[in-house]
Protein backbone atom coordinates (compact mmCIF):
# COMPACT_ATOMS: atom_id res chain seq x y z
CA UNK A 1 0.00 0.00 0.00
CA UNK A 2 2.67 2.19 0.97
CA UNK A 3 4.54 1.21 -2.49
CA UNK A 4 1.21 2.62 -4.41
CA UNK A 5 0.98 5.71 -2.47
CA UNK A 6 4.73 6.52 -3.38
CA UNK A 7 4.11 5.33 -7.02
CA UNK A 8 1.43 7.94 -7.06
CA UNK A 9 3.03 10.74 -5.40
CA UNK A 10 5.99 10.25 -8.30
CA UNK A 11 3.66 10.19 -11.18
CA UNK A 12 1.92 13.72 -9.54
CA UNK A 13 5.31 15.15 -9.06
CA UNK A 14 6.03 14.16 -12.66
CA UNK A 15 3.21 15.58 -14.15
CA UNK A 16 3.14 19.02 -12.35
CA UNK A 17 6.75 19.41 -13.85
CA UNK A 18 5.59 18.59 -17.10
CA UNK A 19 2.76 21.71 -16.77
CA UNK A 20 5.47 23.70 -15.47
CA UNK A 21 6.95 23.42 -18.93
CA UNK A 22 4.41 22.21 -21.41
CA UNK A 23 4.62 22.49 -25.10
CA UNK A 24 2.71 24.78 -27.36
CA UNK A 25 1.83 25.72 -30.98
CA UNK A 26 0.73 28.91 -32.04
CA UNK A 27 -2.11 27.93 -34.29
CA UNK A 28 -4.71 29.81 -32.96
CA UNK A 29 -7.81 30.03 -35.72
CA UNK A 30 -8.98 33.62 -34.27
CA UNK A 31 -4.84 34.52 -34.49
CA UNK A 32 -3.73 33.00 -37.30
CA UNK A 33 -0.53 35.74 -38.24
CA UNK A 34 0.33 35.11 -34.27
CA UNK A 35 3.02 32.74 -34.71
CA UNK A 36 5.99 33.99 -32.49
CA UNK A 37 5.92 31.83 -29.44
CA UNK A 38 7.15 33.76 -25.98
CA UNK A 39 7.88 31.95 -22.01
CA UNK A 40 7.06 34.57 -19.56
CA UNK A 41 6.96 34.89 -15.65
CA UNK A 42 5.44 37.64 -13.48
CA UNK A 43 7.53 40.57 -12.60
CA UNK A 44 7.63 41.48 -8.85
CA UNK A 45 7.46 45.42 -10.11
CA UNK A 46 4.19 47.05 -9.19
CA UNK A 47 1.54 46.75 -11.66
CA UNK A 48 0.75 50.26 -13.45
CA UNK A 49 -2.21 51.86 -15.67
CA UNK A 50 -1.45 48.88 -18.11
CA UNK A 51 -1.68 46.00 -15.73
CA UNK A 52 1.19 43.81 -14.62
CA UNK A 53 4.37 43.81 -15.96
CA UNK A 54 6.08 40.32 -17.52
CA UNK A 55 9.38 39.73 -18.52
CA UNK A 56 9.34 37.66 -21.41
CA UNK A 57 11.61 35.73 -23.79
CA UNK A 58 11.21 33.55 -26.70
CA UNK A 59 10.37 29.90 -26.87
CA UNK A 60 12.32 27.22 -28.07
CA UNK A 61 11.29 25.22 -31.06
CA UNK A 62 10.94 21.45 -30.43
CA UNK A 63 12.34 19.40 -33.43
CA UNK A 64 10.43 16.15 -33.09
CA UNK A 65 6.84 18.17 -34.17
CA UNK A 66 7.12 20.81 -36.82
CA UNK A 67 5.61 23.91 -35.26
CA UNK A 68 5.88 23.02 -31.60
CA UNK A 69 7.29 25.50 -29.02
CA UNK A 70 8.44 24.97 -25.80
CA UNK A 71 9.46 26.83 -22.99
CA UNK A 72 11.33 23.91 -21.07
CA UNK A 73 15.08 24.98 -20.47
CA UNK A 74 14.70 28.28 -20.51
CA UNK A 75 14.64 30.90 -17.67
CA UNK A 76 14.15 33.97 -17.28
CA UNK A 77 16.43 36.08 -14.52
CA UNK A 78 16.49 32.30 -12.49
CA UNK A 79 12.52 31.26 -13.11
CA UNK A 80 11.01 29.22 -15.24
CA UNK A 81 8.27 30.78 -17.22
CA UNK A 82 4.85 30.15 -15.68
CA UNK A 83 2.75 31.93 -19.17
CA UNK A 84 3.28 31.23 -23.16
CA UNK A 85 1.93 33.70 -25.38
CA UNK A 86 2.00 33.89 -29.35
CA UNK A 87 2.05 37.07 -30.61
CA UNK A 88 2.18 38.86 -33.97
CA UNK A 89 4.88 41.78 -33.15
CA UNK A 90 7.93 41.69 -30.86
CA UNK A 91 8.25 42.94 -27.58
CA UNK A 92 11.06 45.49 -26.84
CA UNK A 93 13.88 44.85 -25.49
CA UNK A 94 13.94 45.16 -21.34
CA UNK A 95 16.62 47.90 -20.36
CA UNK A 96 18.53 45.04 -17.68
CA UNK A 97 18.74 42.70 -20.01
CA UNK A 98 22.15 42.15 -21.86
CA UNK A 99 22.70 41.02 -25.67
CA UNK A 100 23.77 37.28 -24.76
CA UNK A 101 20.53 36.86 -22.32
CA UNK A 102 18.05 38.92 -24.01
CA UNK A 103 14.88 39.58 -21.65
CA UNK A 104 12.05 41.61 -22.92
CA UNK A 105 9.33 43.14 -20.78
CA UNK A 106 5.23 43.46 -21.37
CA UNK A 107 2.24 44.91 -19.84
CA UNK A 108 -0.77 43.42 -19.81
CA UNK A 109 -2.21 45.98 -22.24
CA UNK A 110 1.17 45.35 -24.41
CA UNK A 111 0.36 41.97 -24.31
CA UNK A 112 -3.27 42.80 -25.24
CA UNK A 113 -1.92 45.14 -28.23
CA UNK A 114 1.31 43.05 -29.65
CA UNK A 115 -0.47 39.15 -29.20
CA UNK A 116 -4.27 39.88 -29.87
CA UNK A 117 -4.75 43.28 -32.15
CA UNK A 118 -4.30 42.18 -36.06
CA UNK A 119 -1.05 43.63 -37.23
CA UNK A 120 -2.38 47.39 -39.01
CA UNK A 121 -4.89 47.96 -36.05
Amino acid sequence: MRFFALITLLALFLIQSQTAHADFMCNNAAHPLATTGYCAILSSEPANTQGPVYYVKPASPKFTVRGLLTCSGIRIFGAAPTKTWCCYRPPTPFSGSTSVDLVYKYTAGEVLYNCYTPPGK
